[in-house]
């Protein structure tokens, strides 16, 4: 089982492929539903959201018993010879499965893990944090230095210059908050981009 780096969303993980003979497989598919409150609308609102999984235990070649779980309904039965593909960050000693190459119906199922996504939406977060921060800081400066010009002799003038300043920093504030939004979910349709592309390089041939 050797390591091989391969990059995904511009971090490095280490990629490992293990062979074996499926012993069990389930595959599952439901719809959940959650309530929820809508400004837009100015009440509840009922939204739902699709969960697929396959789990399955496998017998590796080397004759450890595994058990994978996938994020994806895929077609696998006891008796198929499968390929796993794992990935890791580098020091990690864990990986997790992110594809399965059904050996015996030659077909590829990928599957982002949810390790991925939590780990990207941490960096948008911290970004949005920061954002947030730093804008209601500057707003109450600007808010502290208009209040502080009013017994000036130009008060109106610096009032309004504060004002501004402070409004335009909210401005920059909040579409910096949306393009984070944005670099978010194209993020993540990249990790699933860079998984497909790994798991063919790795399962393929």
């Amino acid at each position: 089982m050797s390591n091989d780096k391969y990059r995904v969303a511009d971090t490095e993980f280490s990629f490992f492929v293990i062979r074996g003979t499926v012993k069990a497989a389930n595959s599952s598919s439901d719809v959940r539903y959650y309530e929820g409150y809508s400004s837009a609308v100015g009440g509840t609102v009922l939204s739902s959201r699709k969960y697929d999984e396959t789990a399955f235990q496998f017998i590796a070649d080397e004759g450890k018993e595994i058990y994978a779980s996938l994020d994806v309904v895929m077609p696998v039965l006891p008796g198929h010879r499968v390929s796993v593909l794992y990935c890791r960050k580098p020091g990690s000693e864990q990986g997790l499965p992110v594809a399965v190459r059904n050996e015996t119906l030659d077909k590829i199922s990928v599957s982002t893990p949810k390790g991925f996504n939590d780990s990207f939406s941490a960096i948008s977060s911290a970004g949005v944090n920061t954002r947030l921060g730093f804008g209601c800081f500057t707003f109450i400066v600007c808010g502290a230095g208009a209040l502080s010009a009013l017994g000036s002799k130009h008060s109106t003038v610096l009032t309004a210059l504060s004002w501004l300043c402070g409004l335009a920093l909210l401005y920059l504030m909040f579409e910096g908050l949306i393009g984070v939004h944005i670099w978010s979910s194209m993020k993540t349709s990249r990790v699933q981009s860079d998984l497909n592309d790994a798991a063919k390089k790795f399962l393929q041939g």
